[in-house]
C-alpha cells in the first residue's frame, strides 16, 4: 500500500493456529465457550467497580451484539462468532478438516460501513481456506 487508511476504515484480520491438545473439535469448542464465558464474567465483575459517572464517559455498549453458529463447509467443521459494537464488525473462526491434527483461528474486521464492500472478500476468503492434513 502506498497509504495506510486510517483505523476507522481499515479492514484486517489475523491467522492463527490452535493446539488441539489431544481434543476433538467438539471438546476444543466447548472449552473455547467456558474460557469465552469466564472471561466474560470476570468483565462484568470489573464493570461492576466502575462508577457509573465514568462509565458514562465511555462508548455505548448497548449496541454490543454478538450471534455464533456451527456448521460445515466441505470437509470443514467451523464455529464462527460474528459481533458488532459500535461502529465494528468482527468475525471470529475456528476452522478443523477431520484429517488435521490443528485448528485454524481466523479473526476479520472492518467498519460496519464497510461492510458491504468486505462481505464478498469475506465470503471469499472463507470459501477459500484449506488446511491440509
Amino acid at each position: 500500500f502506498d497509504t495506510v487508511p486510517p483505523w476507522e476504515e481499515a479492514c484486517w484480520g489475523f491467522i492463527e493456529d490452535v493446539p488441539m491438545e489431544g481434543l476433538s473439535f467438539e471438546e476444543l469448542i466447548e472449552k473455547e465457550k467456558k474460557k469465552k464465558e469466564e472471561s466474560e464474567r470476570a468483565l462484568d465483575r470489573v464493570m461492576e467497580m466502575i462508577p457509573e459517572r465514568v462509565k458514562g464517559t465511555w462508548g455505548a455498549n448497548e449496541d454490543y451484539q454478538e450471534t455464533s453458529e456451527e456448521f460445515t463447509l466441505g470437509e470443514y467443521e467451523v464455529w464462527r462468532i460474528l459481533t458488532t459494537w459500535e461502529d465494528r464488525f468482527f468475525a471470529d473462526h475456528y476452522i478443523h478438516h477431520p484429517d488435521a491434527d490443528r485448528v485454524i483461528f481466523l479473526h476479520l474486521e472492518c467498519p460496519k460501513k464497510s461492510f458491504d464492500e468486505f462481505k464478498p472478500l469475506y465470503e471469499e476468503m472463507i470459501g477459500t481456506i484449506e488446511l491440509k492434513p
